[in-house]
C-alpha cells in the first residue's frame, strides 16, 4: 500500500511520529516530517535516509498551531515530494496535573497544538488527499475515549479529536477520502519521559491499569490498520480489552479507576513529619550542619553527570541553575491532611554549557514556622547525598516561609515558591 506513497507526519521528528516514518521508509514511502524543531528535523532525516538506500525524505519546520504557515508547508511539500497520498497527524503535547492547580494557559496550549492544530494541517492537506483519494490519519489516544485522572487538559483535547474525526468519517468518505482514529494507550515516548518527572501519584496509577507499551508495537499495529483501511484502530490486546469495557461496561471501567486512584491516595497517607518551629531555630540548625564539597557532589552524581570532572573544577560560583522541577511552583494547600510525594529533576549547568540532572525524590506535608501556616518538602538523604544540609537563606514569603536549598550554589528559581520550605533531613 505504501510503497512510493506520500505520506506526510506532523510531530514527525520524534516519539510515534518518528517511529512510523521509520516503518514507512521499510514499506517504500516517500515521507515528508513537519514539526517545529529544525535540528532535531534534520538528525530525523538524515537517520531515515540512512534505513534504505534511495530513500526519499523531505521535511519542513511549521508550527500546526498556524493557519496559514501549515497551509503553506503543506503546498511546498506537495511541490518538493508529489501529492500527498496520507496525511498522519502525530504532533501534540500533553499537561498534566490537578485541575485546580494547572493554569488556563495550560488549557489552551495543549487545544491550541493537539486539535487546533489537527484542523489546520489537515484543512491544508486535504484538497491534495482529494486528488489522490488517499487517507487521513489522526493520532489520538485512549484518553479521548475515557477519562483519566490529572488529564483534563490532554483528555478534554483527545475527546474534542476523536469527535471530529469521527465526523470527518462521514463528511470525507462520499469524496474518496479514506479516515482512520488511532487510540493508543500509553506508550515509552519523549512526552512520556517528561511527564515521568512530575506525574501525580493517581495519574500514574490510573494510566497504568493499562501496561506501558513500546513505541515499536504502537507504530506496528498503526500501520498495520491504515493499510486494511480500519477506521478505529487501538494497538495494543490490553488497551483494546480496555476499551471495549469503557464502552460496554463503563461503570466497570469506572470502578477499575476509582480503585486504582484510591490506592495511590492511600500509599500519600501522612507519614507522620512535621515542623513546629521558629526562623532562629532553624537558621541555628541549618548552620550548625555541616556544608557538602564541591568533590561529594562530583562524586555522588557521576552517574547522572556528562563529564562530572567540570563540577570538580569549576566551583560553586562557576555553576547556575538550569531548570527546576515543574512541581517547585506549585501552590500547596497548608491546611492539607496528607503527606504527598512528588518526584522531579533539577538541570545543573557548567559555565561551558554541559548540562547535567539530578533526579529528586520529595516529601510535602503542612507545619508551622513562627505560628504561620507553612509546608515543608522533606528531602531524603541516602548514600546518593553524602551530607544532611543544605543552606540557612530563610525568608518570609507571604503566608508561608521559603528556606533556599544550595548545594553550596545559589539555585532559588525566580518568584521562589508561595507556602513552603525546604529543608533536607536524614532517611
Amino acid at each position: 500500500m505504501f510503497a512510493n506513497k506520500h505520506v506526510i507526519i506532523t510531530g514527525g521528528s520524534s516519539g510515534l511520529g518518528l517511529e512510523l516514518a521509520r516503518g514507512l521508509i521499510d514499506r517504500g514511502a516517500r515521507v515528508t516530517l513537519m514539526a517545529r524543531d529544525e535540528a532535531k528535523l534534520r538528525r530525523a532525516a538524515e537517520e531515515l535516509r540512512g534505513r534504505r538506500r534511495g530513500a526519499w525524505v523531505g521535511w519542513f519546520s511549521v508550527d500546526v498551531r498556524q493557519e496559514v504557515d501549515t497551509k503553506a508547508a503543506m503546498d511546498e511539500a506537495v511541490r518538493a515530494g508529489g501529492g500527498i497520498d496520507v496525511l498522519i497527524n502525530s504532533a501534540g503535547i500533553l499537561r498534566e496535573g490537578h485541575f485546580e492547580d494547572l493554569p488556563l494557559q495550560d488549557f489552551r496550549d495543549v487545544m491550541d497544538v493537539n486539535y487546533v492544530g489537527v484542523i489546520n494541517a489537515t484543512r491544508g492537506a486535504l484538497p491534495h488527499l482529494r486528488a489522490s483519494r488517499g487517507r487521513l490519519v489522526t493520532i489520538a489516544s485512549m484518553a479521548g475515549l475515557t477519562g483519566v485522572y490529572g488529564y483534563t487538559p490532554y483528555s478534554s483535547a483527545k475527546h474534542a479529536l476523536v469527535g471530529l474525526t469521527e465526523s470527518l468519517r462521514y463528511e470525507l468518505k462520499p469524496m474518496g477520502v479514506g479516515v482512520s482514529l488511532v487510540c493508543p494507550g500509553e506508550f515509552d515516548s519523549p512526552m512520556v519521559d517528561a511527564l515521568d518527572r512530575t506525574r501525580t501519584p493517581e495519574n500514574r496509577a490510573h494510566v497504568l491499569t493499562i501496561p506501558k507499551a513500546t513505541v515499536e508495537s504502537i507504530a506496528a499495529d498503526t500501520l498495520k490498520g491504515i493499510e486494511t483501511g480500519r477506521f478505529l484502530i487501538i494497538p495494543g490486546r490490553m488497551t483494546r480489552a480496555a476499551a471495549h469495557v469503557s464502552r460496554l461496561l463503563p461503570s466497570l471501567s469506572r470502578a477499575i479507576g476509582d480503585r486504582a486512584v484510591a490506592r495511590a491516595r492511600a500509599r500519600a497517607k501522612p507519614t507522620g513529619f512535621t515542623v513546629d518551629a521558629s526562623l532562629a531555630d532553624l537558621r541555628a540548625v541549618f548552620r550548625a550542619a555541616p556544608q557538602p564539597r564541591l568533590d561529594d557532589l562530583a562524586g555522588a552524581h557521576r552517574a547522572q553527570f556528562a563529564g562530572p570532572a567540570w563540577l570538580r573544577a569549576a566551583g560553586p560560583r562557576a555553576t547556575t541553575l538550569a531548570g527546576m522541577p515543574k512541581w517547585y511552583g506549585k501552590r500547596f494547600d497548608a491546611a492539607g491532611e496528607h503527606t504527598t510525594t512528588l518526584s522531579g529533576e533539577n538541570l545543573v549547568r557548567s559555565p561551558d554549557g554541559v548540562t547535567g540532572s539530578i533526579p529528586l525524590t520529595a516529601e510535602v506535608a503542612p507545619s508551622r514556622i513562627d505560628g504561620r501556616p507553612a509546608l515543608v518538602v522533606r528531602y531524603p538523604i541516602d548514600a546518593a547525598w553524602p551530607w544532611r544540609l543544605v543552606s540557612d537563606e530563610l525568608r518570609p514569603v507571604g503566608d508561608g516561609v521559603l528556606l533556599g536549598m544550595t548545594l553550596g550554589i545559589p539555585m532559588a528559581p525566580p518568584g521562589g515558591f508561595p507556602f513552603v520550605l525546604h529543608r533536607a533531613v536524614s532517611r
